[in-house]
């Protein structure tokens, strides 16, 4: 019998609800979640990634629902006690979220159906970053579970023999957390810090002959394990004493996108979710090496102070300059390499006017704008069939059924007027 050895500081068992050492939902949270928290408090970046094979609980880990519900749930409860504890006169606290799935290395906007196929781009000072991504002003915890439980709605699942509710997508859950403090001094700016806290829905590693997948949907394993693989290597890479090679970041979506938790500006908490089945020993292996490579990673996290007042005068003279460029480029004539140029310029200017229109949005106005996205989603979602109420019991749909009552008759697909075709277009398996 060969024993493996690895360092960990915490270790659960979660399959057995009778075994005396079962650790549950709350358990898990208090350990991680507690300290995650702190760090976003403090105007550190947080992130937790859920890695390990398909079929491990990594999905149920982050978005439980009800009594079991999840570590996102759970950290949304705690950070709004935590607001309404150090809640006073001067003291203003502000929560935006958005949701993001990687499909087949394509970004798609999980609170805004709409927005596909989204580009990354790269601001100097934070790194990458998605470009027109909705973001949403939360008011509660109950918000949160809201806009988390329709944006999983949206998110690629299918059942295969390891798992009947796989998910073939990853899935970013981020919470922006903003607090301003007034300055104890007179005439002194108030004081602001930030923090972007990533929670990281890995899709899971498989193998197709255990899956049994084929079609479609051997295609998203692979590009799903395509990008696992680049992830380990990212991973190792960085795990060196002192690594001399170019990251490959740029391999892949997901790298590229959490950059700064993987190896930057992030305190980083990872979730290595294993199976205890022993014909799972290959992969659970795997994942515990993983899991040790990632350990000896050290990130450079520092307080994100965020002087609102000078960010925006120094975007509105970046905004001058770059309009500047764009009118003297439009008085001459134009090559290839120039238009080329002048394409350039006007994206920067159109993203930095994009910056500035959000950082001068006022609370009230984030909140509608937040509102009118809210009815878009719930549009769209009802176009594409699906709703989380009864509309008209007299209308024929499919409801889900779950063996867990959390689960089950979580959204309703109505069959519209007239005809309905149903599978795959394709109509090679799924």
């Amino acid at each position: 019998q060969r024993r493996v050895h690895g360092t960990f500081d915490h270790s659960y068992q979660s399959f057995d609800t009778l075994a005396p050492n079962y650790t549950n939902q709350e358990q898990v949270f208090h350990d991680i979640g507690t300290n995650l928290l702190a760090n976003a408090f403090q105007g550190y970046n947080a992130c937790l990634f859920a890695y390990g094979q398909t079929g491990a609980g990594k999905t149920y880990s982050m978005m439980g629902e009800g009594p079991d519900r999840g570590f996102i749930p759970r950290l949304a409860e705690e950070l709004f006690c935590h607001i309404e504890r150090e809640a006073g006169p001067g003291v203003e606290f502000r929560v935006d979220v958005s949701f993001i799935e990687l499909h087949n290395e394509r970004i798609n906007c999980l609170l805004n159906p709409r927005r596909t196929n989204l580009r990354v781009r790269e601001h100097h000072h934070s790194g990458p970053y998605v470009a027109n991504l909705t973001k949403l002003r939360m008011t509660s915890p109950a918000h949160i579970a809201a806009v988390l439980k329709e944006g999983t709605k949206a998110r690629h699942v299918v059942a295969t023999l390891m798992n009947h509710c796989s998910s073939r997508s990853h899935a970013i859950f981020s919470i922006n957390l903003t607090q301003k403090k007034a300055s104890p001094e007179a005439n002194q700016p108030p004081q602001e810090k930030s923090s972007t806290i990533n929670l990281v829905d890995l899709a899971g590693s498989e193998r197709a002959s255990k899956s049994g997948t084929q079609g479609e949907r051997l295609k998203e394993g692979a590009t799903i394990n395509q990008s696992l693989s680049v992830l380990g290597q990212v991973i190792s890479k960085l795990a060196e004493p002192k690594p001399k090679q170019v990251i490959p970041y740029r391999d892949s979506t997901l790298t590229w996108i959490l950059k700064e938790n993987i190896g930057g500006n992030s305190k980083t908490f990872l979730l290595a979710a294993i199976s205890p089945a022993s014909i799972h020993y290959e992969e659970t292996l795997s994942t515990l090496r993983f899991a040790q490579r990632a350990k000896a990673i050290v990130t450079k996290a520092i307080i994100n102070e965020n002087p609102s007042g000078k960010l925006i005068r120094d975007l509105q003279q970046e905004i001058s300059i770059l309009k500047a460029h764009l009118a003297r480029s439009q008085l001459f004539q134009m090559t290839p390499r120039t238009e080329e140029q002048t394409m350039e310029v006007a994206e920067a200017l159109d993203q930095n006017e994009a910056v500035l229109r959000e950082l001068k949005m006022s609370w009230l106005e984030q909140l509608n704008h937040n509102l009118h996205v809210q009815d878009q989603r719930r549009t769209v979602l009802q176009e594409m069939g699906i709703s989380v109420v009864k509309l008209d019991p007299a209308l024929p749909y499919f409801v889900n059924l779950n063996e867990n009552p959390a689960m089950a008759e979580a959204f309703l697909y109505y069959f519209p007027k007239g005809s309905t075709a149903i599978g795959s277009i394709q109509g090679d398996g799924c």
